[in-house]
């Protein structure tokens, strides 16, 4: 009698003065798609349906509430987290949403390992829209927060699918962390956390972001080679140096003067004024046809101005 007792005690983790710590559950089921249960609406969230016969294991074991499920698939590994939905599936089957079994590489009638496991809450989360779309909702916070109800973890790595009005929207799970750290999942039952969005997928980036990648600097850094120099970066300036001529060798040349106004004159009357040098300047001409004064005028010409002959009052 003694033994059956602690039996009993050790199964459910209620012994006196004993602490068994948490239990895991673990099983391997057929798996299928929400299209071939009762519960068509399982395709809207994270969590699955299980058979009664895993309710019944899972109540026999001291494991932390509310269940979060560790789903694997056993072929190639891949692994995502989730809750539970429903204990009503038939024995050994096992329902999951279709993104689920898409992110798994799960085809219907495949297996799977469904394990339980203890997840800490989420505190912030990070996501991108794969369809631009999807933020030009009218608010797609709040369709976000309203549709994550029916999930129960986030993982890093997953693509889960939003259903609204009619359309399915692709979300990548970019990034998870709990109070202290980044994390590989986290769990959003009864938590607060905060969400950041990131740019959709099919969203182009912006005209400045464009530029900036399109046009390089045109300064190269290199660094030095020299073991015994720290990180030094150095500038090339072999294409400033190609840019300007006084940094050229053997420029000793001076560059031609330009010449103004050079040309032929011509008077009222349309007659060529000829000149002696036809590249040099051509002299003014009044509109009598005589040559304008000079523009330095000498000191004579200018007393000049001022010479006449004398008259008596006679």
């Amino acid at each position: 009698e003694q033994r059956l007792k602690m039996n009993f005690f050790q199964r459910f983790g209620n012994f006196p003065n004993q602490n068994p710590g948490i239990q895991s559950y673990s099983h391997t089921f057929r798996v299928y798609s929400g299209a071939f249960s009762e519960t068509p609406s399982i395709d809207e969230g994270g969590k699955v349906i299980l058979p009664p016969s895993a309710l019944n294991s899972i109540s026999m074991m001291n494991i932390s509430w509310p269940i979060m499920l560790k789903i694997q698939n056993p072929v190639n590994k891949l692994k995502t987290h989730g809750g539970v939905l429903q204990f009503t599936a038939e024995e050994g089957r096992c329902y999951m949403p279709l993104w689920m079994m898409n992110h798994l590489g799960l085809k219907p009638n495949g297996l799977v390992d469904i394990s339980t496991v203890s997840l800490k809450k989420g505190k912030f989360l990070k996501i991108r829209p794969q369809q631009k779309a999807f933020i030009e909702l009218s608010n797609p916070k709040a369709i976000l927060e309203r549709r994550l109800r029916d999930f129960s973890c986030m993982t890093k790595g997953d693509t889960i699918s939003i259903a609204y009005n009619n359309n399915q929207y692709l979300i990548d799970v970019m990034q998870v962390k709990d109070s202290s750290k980044e994390v590989e999942a986290i769990s959003i039952v009864e938590t607060d956390v905060n969400l950041e969005f990131m740019r959709p997928l099919d969203m182009p980036e912006s005209d400045d972001e464009e530029e900036e990648t399109k046009t390089p600097s045109r300064k190269k850094k290199t660094v030095s080679s020299n073991p015994n120099d720290s990180a030094i970066f150095m500038e090339d300036s072999s294409d400033d140096e190609e840019d300007n001529p006084q940094n050229q060798e053997g420029n000793d040349e001076e560059p031609p003067k330009p010449s103004f106004f050079t040309g032929t004159g011509h008077t009222i009357g349309g007659k060529v004024i000829k000149t002696s040098d036809p590249t040099s300047t051509t002299s003014g001409r009044r509109l009598g046809g005589q040559a304008s004064p000079s523009s330095t005028p000498t000191k004579e010409d200018y007393w000049a101005k001022f010479e006449s002959k004398g008259r008596t009052l006679k």
